[in-house]
């Protein structure tokens, strides 16, 4: 009998041991988490006020660099970083802050996210989708955090495809590397998510193995071959200037760090062509459009209760925005309370707290203030004025000599709004009202002239200038600035614009053609229909420059505030009301500084909120330079809006205003 064969094990070889250089580093997660800082930052900058897209962000950094899965197996069900990922992505969306994205982009995200999560619990899906999921949630959070700065799509169609090939070649300079150092390590999906169909659920032995293959692959490829990688990953990064380098020969920094420094790079230089992010916020710029009435009364419009005006174009503006119950301004009559606009401060600062009555034909508000156009002039965006000005007619008090490219308008505080009258046209001055406009401007009507005489006299006295050269508007003055209000944004778009839109309805003389009285024809009293009928023109202005925004595509992206310079005016009776305020324009009441007041950014801020928050004129400035990202030459008496506007829910401040 053969005694039986035995089998003997071979007796394991023992793995070498190569020498490493000490480490430059004491922990391998500090080149992890000096990349996501940044991105993080950035990331929760551009999430202000949107709960749930920073803390699936936080997770994100939490499960993706941290790693915990890695060192509690019962945590490797499921790929942590991918699914956090995707929830940031997804709510950064639902929460409203994308720009210049599709709405099915994120929702595909989801879908993949929710494909390789179910195929990875039946074992079907390579670890690689893990990697290509993260690779492509990763930039979409790049591309929402930049569209929210306002680039062009172009532009990021560029930045994406930049990124997307530097990772693939460096991921190419990764694999060669690991493979020609003789690196394996079975079992773990790119992303760090558990590859259990290619290896045993993974047991603590497992897991602190895979910690070690981690930490292995930051310190291997010391070889020349790798070395010489690393230069050649270093010399195609791209050029800039502030981004300090890491130096090619060092071999404790192998090719997963190398990997990672290499997209921070790009991160960094790819953010630094595109503007500041602004804080606290960092929505995109968008062009600015405030739209200024002349004595409308806070009870003059639908949509703060007027019970015969029907103003359909500012209530749809109110429903698109918010609409503020106890907004101020800081006159109540027109040029001090346009100079407060136009700066910031209150016009007492600057000695322009009396209307001119003739004294701007020499003078204006000092030259030392700086006004709104000049500020966003120099953060570069377009800027055109149309309307009345009142703020200085010389040189150096000129709108072309405060900040506008272009002028088109009034440069004194009224003018007629017709000259030649046909049948069905309307006008009235109620006793005491001719002084508002004829002695303002030095009219003296010859006795017995007709009300045309007069308006003609009005018009040589008061001209429409063109730039600094009069010309002849036989139009109602209304829809003719209309008209060059909306050939400005057809000039300028797509922006960045301001435009500065100073309507002089429905101030004095009070006029309106057959048009506009045939749809107030209901309206008995002939003052309240000539001036309900020079209101419904200024709806239509509103209607107008929203339609044309919208054909253009420029209605998300365009910030739109409506507002009154002061109530409106006693001296024309009955035909104006400021609904439940007590007095009237030039007096320091209620009536005479609270105005109607409406801000609407369809792309940027809550909408459909009527709010009690005091609000002031004064802080339109420092809200439109916050949004241009430009600072503000001097100190602001206003408030910047945007963290009051952009949040979800409105989050009452303290104010307190004053009045001289």
């Amino acid at each position: 009998m053969t005694a039986p064969s035995t089998s003997i094990a071979p007796t394991p070889t023992a793995t070498p041991v190569v020498a490493r250089r000490p480490r430059l580093r004491s922990s391998r997660l500090v080149p992890d988490v000096e990349v996501l800082a940044l991105r993080a930052w950035a990331l929760l900058q551009a999430l202000q006020a949107q709960p749930l897209s920073a803390w699936f962000t936080l997770a994100y950094v939490f499960f993706e660099y941290v790693r915990p899965q890695q060192i509690y197996p019962w945590m490797a069900v499921l790929p942590w970083g991918n699914l956090t990922l995707s929830g940031a992505v997804l709510f950064t969306v639902l929460e409203g802050r994308y720009k210049g994205i599709p709405h099915f982009v994120p929702w595909v995200l989801g879908g993949f996210t929710a494909i390789v999560v179910a195929s990875s619990v039946f074992a079907y899906q390579p670890a690689t989708s893990f990697a290509w999921l993260n690779l492509f949630g990763q930039w979409l959070l790049v591309i929402l955090i930049l569209g929210g700065m306002g680039e062009t799509r172009l532009r990021l169609v560029l930045l994406f495809a930049g990124f997307l090939l530097w990772n693939l070649k460096m991921s190419q300079h990764a694999v060669r590397s690991w493979a020609s150092d003789g690196f394996a390590f079975r079992g773990w999906g790119g992303s760090g998510a558990p590859g259990w169909w290619a290896g045993p659920w993974p047991d603590a032995a497992s897991t602190r193995s895979a910690r070690e293959a981690r930490r292995s692959r930051i310190n291997m490829s010391t070889s020349p071959g790798a070395l010489h990688r690393r230069q050649i990953a270093l010399a195609r990064l791209p050029p800039c200037a502030s981004l300090p380098r890491v130096r090619a020969e060092d071999p404790s920094l192998g090719e997963a760090v190398m990997f990672k420094q290499g997209l921070f790079a790009v991160a960094v230089c790819g953010l630094s062509a595109a503007p500041a992010l602004a804080a606290p916020a960092a929505p995109p710029r968008p062009n600015l459009i405030v739209i200024v009435a002349d004595d409308l009364g806070y009870g003059d419009t639908g949509v703060y209760g007027s019970p015969h005006v029907k103003t359909p174009h500012i209530d749809a503006l109110a429903k698109d925005g918010v609409r503020f119950t106890q907004g101020y301004v800081a006159h109540p009559v027109c040029a001090p309370s346009r100079a407060a606009l136009m700066t910031g401060r209150y016009q007492t600062r600057f000695g322009y707290e009396f209307n001119p009555v003739g004294r701007d034909r020499t003078g204006g508000v000092s030259r030392e203030e700086v006004f709104l156009p000049q500020i966003l002039k120099d953060a570069g965006y377009a800027t055109g004025m149309v309307g009345k000005w009142h703020l200085g007619q010389p040189a150096g008090y000129h709108p072309l000599d405060r900040g506008f490219d272009s002028f088109f308008g009034v440069l004194t505080g009224a003018t007629s709004f017709m000259t030649d009258f046909q049948p069905g046209d309307e006008e009235i001055t109620p006793p005491g009202a001719g002084a508002s406009f004829g002695l303002a401007e030095g009219v003296r009507a010859p006795p017995g002239a007709s009300e045309a005489e007069k308006m003609t006299l009005l018009r040589q006295a008061a001209p429409v200038y063109r730039g600094r050269e009069a010309v002849e508007e036989p139009d109602y003055l209304t829809d003719v600035f209309t008209r060059e209000a909306l050939n400005f944004i057809d000039a300028s778009a797509p922006g960045p614009f301001f435009l500065y839109l100073a309507h002089t309805t429905p101030h004095t003389p009070l006029q309106a053609p057959a048009a506009y009285i045939a749809r107030n024809s209901a309206i008995a009293d002939k003052g309240q229909r000539v001036y309900a009928a020079m209101v419904t023109s200024l709806d239509d202005s509103v209607g107008r420059l929203r339609a044309a925004l919208k054909a253009r595509d420029l209605d998300r992206n365009t910030l739109i505030v409506l507002i009154s310079d002061n109530g409106c005016a006693g001296y024309v009776g009955t035909a104006c009301t400021n609904g439940p305020l007590n007095g009237f324009k030039g007096l320091h009441l209620e009536g005479g500084v609270r105005v109607p007041y409406i801000v609407s950014w369809p792309g940027g801020f809550r909408s459909g909120g009527v709010e009690d928050q005091v609000v002031s004129s004064l802080d339109i400035v420092p809200t439109a330079a916050a949004l241009a990202g430009a600072a503000l030459p001097r100190g602001t008496d206003g408030e910047n809006l945007v963290p009051y506007l952009s949040g979800p829910k409105p989050k009452g401040f303290e104010r307190r205003l004053f009045w001289r």
